[in-house]
């Protein structure tokens, strides 16, 4: 595991989406994901008649093509009139809104604003939007004229208009009839949301409310109330992903520069990050930067180094308010590849300066990264004061995701008589979570902790019984059609059988398949005919070795039927039971069909063990 990935997955670096910069996790930390077999298009509440005019509020100069500017050219009757929903305003900036990220009825209203006060600081959102209330003639309603405002969090905060907005026969909505519609939009009823087109809430005949909606909207305007409604959760996503699609195609531009050259990579994003972007999106380049410089110095020491990316590692000045939780991940990136580099030791006296001077830090990564140098220097006391509390108060998190940390801290135990005694307990939590780790046997029986063994095999046991799905709670599993043969049904499952989703060219399929391999070679003996096993080969697409090779390469002895290239049963079966569609999937079906146990699989795992005990119980029913 990289140690980006060791750091993410222990909950030490929060991460909010996945840009292509970066890897996104399945079930198992190091699983495959399987592309799904369908997409998502943008919500949409009905067919009509698209906008056709553009937003109509007082005019001034805009950036153009939505590009940022240095601010926009503002009149002071638009200022004055943006100034109803952020009196401090004094600027602001034109952005453009991609257009897979606005309904086809809107296509017309494809930017926002960015709403700053004098001294620069961000205000809000402000997106100007015209278009009709609902997407079908029947409505004799004058478009709507508005703009939404929003916090920098993206909280809905009011609508103001040039005019007042209309209800039923153009008459003007009065002020607490504004009130009362904001109060809806900013939470609407989800039963009014759930209506399949905004003309559902009105009687086709009559044009009146019905009844199940009463009390949900404005009196006499129903339709712009669950337009106004869908309109600002609409416009929340689409300021969510408008920054995070212009990022994406910057760094895509920074990635094919660097060509593959490290050096050009970490210079890239270094001056990326200086530009002060989003911290939704600088919170996760920073991550990549640091992992990709901690790298570099690995194979190329001091003289590899590059002081204009030091100075964003080391002084990065995103926000404040994580600044120092940056620089502590930065330097515990930097403590796992390299412990004895000047870069891991100037560092961490960053973090000494900054705790010194009352700033806040990552006490978690920065207590990791002073373990890790300590342990490097055989100064195992050090080791026990730095990596004992962050373990204390993490220890099923990390050691879930990084036992080799954890097996730090016991050698440093082990080098001392008087903190041997902490030892069984972090023994037992590696044997939890990782049965067949190289360095498990051994060190607990050097540390006599073989009673810590028995007792992870009884929580192990006790929790993957516990991860069984209720049998009420189980669904009948679709059928999945397949590129050969007959198709998977219920009927496919007369007896407990265990599914396993792999394909070929999956390096984690390839590191489970011994393990799969061994539980077949002891299914009939244990189990007789009362327990099967299938394997589903998939996204065969991707394929580069021929089947036969493979199959005699892990010595393959149980019966594999073959998906179609693009895995659509295994993606009809994770759209259908909520998986999460990585490889390998392994899974148990009960007698009727029905997944019984979602099987975690990892580095260590006891696969074979695991799958025995699923099997008993529920042959054992």
């Amino acid at each position: 595991m990289s140690t980006y990935h060791a750091i993410r997955s222990s909950g030490l670096v929060a991460l909010t989406v996945c840009l292509g910069l970066l890897a996104c996790d399945s079930k198992d930390k190091d699983a495959t994901t399987t592309p799904p077999a369908t997409t998502t298009a943008a919500p949409t509440s009905g067919a009509g008649k698209p906008a056709t005019t553009a937003a109509t509020t007082p005019k001034g100069d805009t950036s153009g093509g939505g590009k940022a500017a240095a601010g926009d050219k503002l009149t002071a009757e638009q200022l004055a009139f943006y100034q109803r929903a952020f009196p401090k305003m004094a600027r602001a900036t034109t952005k453009a809104i991609p257009k897979e990220l606005i309904r086809a009825e809107d296509q017309s209203n494809t930017t926002y604003r960015e709403a700053f006060d004098e001294g620069g600081t961000l205000l809000g959102y402000l997106r100007d939007f015209e278009g009709p209330v609902t997407f079908k003639d029947a409505c004799e309603c004058n478009p709507l004229k508005l703009t939404l405002a929003f916090s920098p969090g993206l909280e809905f905060k009011t609508i103001i208009s040039p005019a007042p907005l209309q209800k039923y026969g153009h008459e003007p909505m009065t002020d607490d009839e504004l009130k009362r519609l904001e109060a809806i939009v900013a939470e609407p009823d989800p039963k009014l949301m759930e209506t399949p087109t905004i003309e559902a809430v009105v009687d086709g005949t009559s044009g009146a409310t019905k009844k199940a909606y009463q009390g949900m909207v404005v009196p006499r305007a129903a339709l712009s109330t669950r337009r106004i409604a869908a309109l600002v959760r609409e416009s929340q996503q689409a300021l969510a992903g408008a920054p995070l699609s212009d990022a994406q195609r910057e760094l895509n531009t920074i990635m094919l520069a660097a060509a593959g050259d490290p050096a050009k990579l970490t210079s890239g994003l270094a001056a990326y990050l200086k530009g002060k972007p989003d911290i939704r999106i600088s919170s996760q380049v920073y991550p990549r930067l640091a992992e990709t410089y901690a790298m570099l110095l690995e194979k190329g020491g001091d003289g590899a180094r590059q002081a204009d990316v030091e100075a964003v590692l080391l002084k990065p000045e995103l926000n404040p308010e994580v600044d120092g939780s940056l620089v502590s991940m930065a330097c515990e990136i930097a403590a796992r590849a390299k412990p004895d580099g000047t870069f891991t030791r100037e560092c961490l006296q960053i973090l000494d300066d900054r705790a010194n001077a009352g700033l806040a830090i990552g006490e978690q990564p920065a207590g990791i990264a002073r373990g890790l140098v300590a342990a490097h220097k055989g100064d195992h006391a050090d080791v026990i004061r730095h990596l004992g509390p962050v373990l204390k108060d993490n220890l099923d998190r990390v050691t879930m995701v990084d036992p080799d940390l954890v097996f730090t801290l016991i050698k440093a135990r082990a080098a001392d008589p008087k903190t041997r005694d902490g030892i069984c307990p972090l023994i037992e939590e590696i044997a939890v979570h990782h049965p067949r780790h190289p360095e498990l046997r051994d060190s607990a029986t050097r540390a006599g902790c073989a009673g810590a063994i028995t007792e992870a095999e009884g929580r192990r046991k006790a929790n993957l019984i516990a991860s069984r799905v209720p049998e009420a709670e189980r669904t009948t599993t679709p059928t999945l059609q397949l590129a050969e043969g007959a198709p998977i049904t219920p009927a496919t499952f007369s007896r407990p059988t265990v599914v396993l989703f792999f394909a070929t060219w999956c390096p984690h399929c390839q590191r489970e398949m011994p393990h799969i391999v061994q539980f077949a070679r002891d299914l009939p003996g244990r189990f007789k005919d009362k327990a099967a096993l299938i394997g589903v080969r998939t996204a065969t697409a991707r394929e580069t070795e021929p089947y036969d090779a493979f199959a005699t390469r892990f010595q393959i002895n149980f019966p594999v039927r073959v998906d179609t290239p693009d895995a659509r049963a295994l993606s009809t079966l994770a759209d259908a039971a909520g998986l999460t569609g990585g490889l390998p999937t392994l899974l148990v079906f009960d007698d009727k069909g029905r997944i019984a146990y979602n099987m975690a699989v990892g580095p260590h795992s006891d696969t074979a063990q695991d799958l025995t005990w699923a099997l008993e119980s529920l042959l054992s029913k």
